[in-house]
């Protein structure tokens, strides 16, 4: 089984253990229970250097990588140990002195890594990490225009293409509802009948995608589109683009 996965620009790398090139634990035990936060940072390195071993197997070149997306680890660590943040430096560091500023997933708040304390590890390895690794520097967190950003001063309403297009200029993801078409299209609508915001009447089911993407909204030229329009831009079915 791999130990990384690939789904398009993301790459996710599973836990890593602290075994040094011998293949020998780094740190046995509990942080704070006979572990020291320093052998705990250097366990932490260890597993990520084995991350970046399994990236570099998944990638060909540690150049590749754009981003450190997210970092998770799981302390073995006793009920009141409570540094389990300065224990995960020790892999947070090395992405830095690694990638440089590619490696900060997290500048200036290291909270909001995942640090969970765990009382028992089986293997007694007190530390794993797993890791996102991004390769596009578009994929950042971003708002969600629902339907699209509708604005009815503008006479600009939900799923219509302007709505998308204003949602895609404006950098927002964008959430759609989708109706199928008698022929088995997917639609860009929310109600599963014409008449609220669009002109005409009867169901969308009923009708073929030619026949709704004919269908303006009201007081528009604005028509109906399919999913395909709205992923696909410059598709030469797009209704407006």
């Amino acid at each position: 089984m791999s130990a990384s996965s690939r789904t398009g620009n993301l790459l996710f790398v599973s836990g890593q253990v602290c075994f040094d090139p011998q293949g020998k634990l780094i740190a046995k035990g509990k942080l704070g229970a006979g572990v020291s936060i320093e052998q705990g940072q250097a366990a932490a390195r260890g597993c990520g250097i084995n991350l970046l071993a399994q990236v570099k197997a998944a990638l060909g070149d540690l150049d590749k990588v754009v981003r450190v997306v997210r970092l998770g680890g799981f302390i073995n660590s006793a009920p009141d140990f409570l540094d389990g943040p300065k224990v995960l430096n020790g892999a947070s560091d090395l992405m830095v002195a690694v990638f440089g500023d590619k490696g900060r997933h997290a500048p200036h708040h290291r909270r909001r890594r995942l640090a969970a304390g765990r009382c028992r590890r089986r293997g007694r390895g007190n530390f794993s990490r797993s890791r996102r690794m991004s390769a596009p520097d578009w994929l950042t967190a971003r708002p969600v225009a629902h339907r699209g950003l509708h604005d009815i001063s503008r006479g600009i309403v939900e799923n219509m293409p302007a709505a998308a297009e204003a949602a895609i200029t404006g950098n927002f993801a964008i959430e759609c509802d989708i109706q199928l078409t008698a022929d088995g299209e997917a639609m860009v609508h929310h109600d599963d009948e014409l008449g609220r915001l669009t002109e005409g009447s009867g169901t969308l089911k009923t009708k073929t995608a030619a026949e709704l993407k004919a269908v303006h909204f009201k007081n528009t030229a604005e028509r109906m589109m399919t999913l395909t329009d709205l992923c696909d831009p410059s598709s030469p079915a797009a209704c407006r683009w």
